[in-house]
């Protein structure tokens, strides 16, 4: 009787698992002991492939961000060691994989364009977080009332598939943000750009595509002294980006704004010369140097 059926006695109506099929066309003798153990290997290559844990395949934005992550619980965990608190379950567990990820850096290099940009934007992402926290603590209900501003069911700057103000907050968390530099912006603001908010509807119309019997409103309604031109419409023409401005309040930086499309630069037409409330022509909004009007 050969090996083969020596080692299959017994277990005739049995399918041969894939280690004793690999065996099975070796040359040479093997016995059960063999076959377990290359079923073992097998299983844990399987195991291996199909393991979540697979840092090449993480773009350096996720890989980064995974890092940041284990970072920031090793850290709590390093300081309530300090304190004195039992030591946690998890952190053999997070020092190990922040090596592995150390690995996998150094595999795909840190000195690539993309891996510098990956870094850039998991700073700024970072700053423009901690920027909405900061308005929410300082500045009451500011922050919410501007998510509210830009819900669906708004007028001007919206998001047509956002339709609360935790929603809204939440699509500006999970964004990933860039900082960048616009005419436009205030002097002291810093301004950031993000294109993962879908659905974002630009709050203004240009004048000359108006039609010329549209009826144009002046209007200053925050008391600034200077006036803005309106007019009232449905939703502006969809954008890609979104832009979000920083500033100081209080020497924090806090969020003044954010809407879908760039920003605009503001108004210098003083209420004075044209009062709040007054009605223009386009001819006469165009004369005085706007090219753009409010969707109200």
């Amino acid at each position: 009787m050969s090996n083969n059926e020596q080692l299959k006695g017994g277990e005739q109506n049995q399918e041969p698992t894939e280690a004793e099929e690999i065996l099975g066309s070796m040359e040479g003798k093997f016995d059960k002991t063999q076959a377990e153990s290359e079923r073992k290997k097998v299983e844990k290559k399987k195991q291996k492939e199909a393991d979540p844990w697979d840092l090449a395949g993480y773009s350096d934005f996720d890989l980064l961000e995974t890092e940041d992550y284990y970072r920031r619980n090793l850290d709590e965990i390093y300081e309530g060691t300090a304190r004195g608190m039992e030591n946690h379950l998890n952190r053999s567990m997070y020092e190990r994989e922040l090596k592995d990820i150390q690995k996998e850096k150094e595999r795909r290099g840190t000195n690539r364009p993309e891996y510098i940009e990956a870094e850039e934007i998991l700073r700024d992402t970072k700053d423009v977080k901690k920027a909405i926290w900061n308005t929410e603590e300082t500045l009451g209900d500011y922050f919410e009332n501007t998510c509210k501003q830009r819900l669906a069911d708004g007028v001007g700057s919206i998001y047509d598939s956002i339709n609360s103000t935790d929603d809204m907050s939440s699509a500006l968390f999970a964004a990933h943000w860039k900082k960048t530099e616009h005419p436009d912006v205030m002097p002291g603001c810093q301004a950031y750009v993000t294109k993962d908010i879908k659905g974002g509807h630009l709050g203004l119309l240009r004048i000359a595509d108006l039609p010329d019997d549209a009826a144009i409103i002046a209007s200053d309604p925050k008391g600034t002294g200077k006036v803005s031109m309106t007019v009232s419409g449905e939703k502006g023409p969809e954008v890609e980006d979104t832009w979000l401005i920083v500033g100081k309040e209080d020497g924090v930086d806090v969020v003044f704004t954010f809407h879908p499309g760039e920003p605009v630069r503001p108004s210098v037409v003083e209420v004075k010369d044209c009062p709040d409330g007054t009605k223009l022509t386009k001819e006469q909004a165009l004369n005085l140097g706007f090219d753009l009007a409010k969707i109200v």
